[in-house]
């Protein structure tokens, strides 16, 4: 998989094994991620990622889907839209989590790949949020 990777504190691309979810942990296939304050002081070299966090991929937010679940994880399955606030690692296609800290992503939140959809309501919305990744949208009834 590739990963937003920190080397000798600068931001490079690199191919990184495919991590493979514990028990209770779910694999997700990360669509969007966020950057925060934590993020950038880890690039700086002034905070570490917590233990069992990858040190070397920031990332504290990200949405996705679950792409696989390890032993004994059973509140999401394949598919599902889920979102977590992590340790680390969340810049990455994929990453592990705990299914604990896991949440689904509400209904009516909507990624950049839904703006392909043939409905005007969700157009609209799209083109509204620009080149946001996720924004949300609650329909008009």
């Amino acid at each position: 998989m590739r990963a937003v990777t920190i080397r000798e504190e600068k931001i490079v691309i690199e191919e990184h094994p495919d991590p493979v979810p514990a028990k209770g942990e779910v694999l997700v296939r990360v669509r969007a991620a966020g950057l925060n304050g934590g993020d950038i002081s880890q690039r700086r070299g002034l905070y570490p990622a917590p233990p069992g966090s990858p040190q070397d991929i920031p990332g504290m937010e990200l949405a996705g889907e679950v792409a696989a679940l390890g032993a004994g994880a059973e509140r999401f399955a394949e598919g599902d839209r889920v979102m977590a606030v992590v340790g680390g690692g969340g810049q990455a296609e994929l990453a592990v989590v705990n299914e604990r800290l896991l949440m689904p992503v509400p209904p009516f939140v909507i990624t950049a790949s839904s703006c392909d959809s043939e409905s005007s309501s969700v157009s609209s919305a799209c083109s509204a949020a620009g080149s946001s990744l996720i924004t949300s949208y609650r329909p008009t009834t």
